[in-house]
């Protein structure tokens, strides 16, 4: 019953290099991750074990985005970075039942768009999906993150 992550030192080191190479190259870096990084979404059998490990990593390395699954639900949160905060963006499966019974956000899908260049990136969200007790796809969302 346990469905938590790991991420363990050698991941870090090898996470650390992709992140600054591609910092060097000014290059906008996305992070993908199962689980969710945050300390709010931590929990003993469905966090990230090494999750301190990574935030370190990222808040020394930098990216300008961190995108996570697994909570089936939408959540926009943030970790520090050396040149402030980096969004963490949690998407809800496109795939998850439209039910009132279930613990995710009903079927959902969420588009980035990315605009700029280092050191003035500028991305907003777009999330569409179905509400709860809907029946019709719609834009449920769009704002700016960073």
């Amino acid at each position: 019953w346990v469905a938590a992550g790991h991420f363990d030192a050698s991941q870090a080191r090898r996470l650390s290099t992709f992140l600054e190479q591609l910092g060097r190259e000014a290059l906008f870096r996305v992070v993908l991750i199962h689980h969710p990084p945050t300390i709010e979404d931590w929990g003993y059998r469905k966090g990230l074990w090494g999750g301190e490990r990574f935030r370190k990593v990222v808040a020394e390395a930098g990216a300008e985005l961190v995108l996570h699954g697994h909570t089936h639900r939408s959540t926009r949160r943030s970790i520090p970075g050396p040149n402030g905060a980096i969004p963490v963006i949690g998407v809800a499966a496109a795939g998850t039942a439209i039910t009132d019974d279930n613990h995710g956000d009903p079927a959902r899908y969420t588009l980035f768009e990315i605009a700029g260049e280092a050191g003035d990136w500028h991305i907003t969200l777009r999330e569409y999906g179905y509400e709860r007790g809907g029946h019709e796809v719609a834009k449920l969302l769009e704002l700016p993150i960073a």
